[in-house]
């Protein structure tokens, strides 16, 4: 099932569109007021042609159904119309009979996910992101779940800047038994960490303005010096416009993984979303607690789609449902 939105200033209008474009088998999903506040916005499906290929028949009424649910949960998120109307057509695809499982399928479909678990104790990360994005606690997250699966750990701090932040990660690996590395220099600081074969290395990055080349570029430069790979720590709830111009301002630094940081505090998630398609990023892990030893998970189609479609109201459902389907 192929869906397609249009705006005009009349229903009349944009009816008249719908059938024009995909004929008089469409079927609208959705009517409602155009986002500028002027004129209306229909959302339609319709079968694709029959090319030979035997594709499963859904009864139209029930699928319109689900993706009209599904709509409205996204629509609340603050997830843009074009990435909006593409998961859509995806979840009317599925045909899985569930909204949670239909958004699921069509997150796959459109996202990729690699979350840093697997990398079998070995990796060099860089957490970089906005200040307050949760990139000290995310670190420490990190480093808690290696020791926990016993494997070797190295973390590090560059964040000499902020008052208290290299303090904060040493209180919180002094617990976990981690010597916190603190090198003035991207050279001092590579001697200490270990090589890409000899474990877990984990750099905790000083916030920095996203908008400034210059703290940019600086970043590049020390992951270029150091090998690592730069991991954007992204807190749920940024506004989807503001989530795009912070990746488009980070594109030199080569990011290809974000950590979605406060889905346990979070009510609309669409900022996270917009950020990974603007780009073309890689949903790793999501943080869903305080807790240090377990409030890491990694982030799955099945996970972000239950928090998607979930109350509002029901905030503690968030941590359960990522958990279960890690």
């Amino acid at each position: 099932m192929r869906l397609k939105s249009f705006t005009a200033g009349s229903t009349q209008a944009a009816m008249k569109m719908v059938r024009d474009t995909l004929g008089a088998d469409a079927v609208i999903v959705a009517t409602e007021p155009a986002a500028d506040g002027r004129g209306v916005r229909v959302t339609a499906a319709v079968e694709p042609p029959d090319d030979g290929f035997a594709a499963p028949q859904f009864d139209e009424i029930e699928t319109a159904g689900r993706v009209q649910t599904l709509k409205r949960r996204l629509d609340f998120h603050g997830v843009g119309a074009d990435l909006s109307d593409m998961l859509l057509g995806e979840a009317a695809n599925a045909g899985a009979g569930d909204p949670a499982l239909d958004l699921a399928a069509a997150l796959d479909a459109t996202f990729a996910f690699q979350p840093l678990a697997p990398e079998r104790g070995k990796g060099r990360f860089l957490m970089v992101g906005p200040p307050g994005a949760g990139k000290t606690v995310t670190t420490a997250k990190l480093a808690a779940r290696a020791v926990i699966a016993g494997q070797p750990v190295a973390v590090a701090s560059t964040d000499g800047d902020r008052a208290g932040g290299i303090e904060q990660l040493a209180a919180l690996t002094r617990v976990m038994e981690i010597d916190l590395i603190a090198a003035e220099t991207h050279a001092a600081l590579a001697r200490r960490l270990p090589g890409p074969e000899d474990g877990l290395a984990l750099v905790d990055s000083a916030g920095f303005d996203p908008y400034d080349p210059d703290a940019v570029a600086a970043a590049a430069d020390l992951a270029d010096a150091l090998a690592l790979e730069p991991v954007l720590v992204l807190a749920a709830g940024t506004d989807p416009a503001e989530a795009a111009d912070t990746v488009r301002a980070l594109a030199p630094l080569g990011v290809r993984r974000m950590v979605a940081t406060r889905l346990d505090i979070a009510r609309r998630l669409g900022g996270i979303l917009v950020a990974v398609e603007t780009g073309g990023l890689r949903f790793s892990d999501a943080g869903v607690a305080a807790d240090i030893a377990d409030g890491l998970c990694p982030l799955t189609p099945v996970a972000l789609a239950r928090v998607l479609i979930r109350d509002p109201d029901a905030r503690r459902a968030t941590s359960n449902d990522l958990r279960a389907t890690a």
